[in-house]
């Protein structure tokens, strides 16, 4: 059961462009460091993946309608 949530995303180059917290609870500066750093370099593996297979979009994609 989590005590709170803290979403946040990234662009390209690094750059927070959303935050967001969630539930109840609150986070320490360390945590809310770690949050950002795992952001980034779960977004640039994420985006590596997508770029590299592009059909990944499109099945999910077709699977929607």
């Amino acid at each position: 059961v989590a005590r709170s949530r803290l979403t946040v995303t990234t662009d390209l180059d690094g750059n927070i462009r959303a935050m967001q917290k969630g539930i109840g609870g609150g986070f320490s500066l360390q945590e809310v460091e770690e949050c950002i750093e795992k952001s980034i370099r779960f977004g640039r593996q994420l985006r590596s993946l997508l770029w590299e297979n592009p059909e990944m979009v499109i099945e999910r994609a077709g699977k929607e309608e």
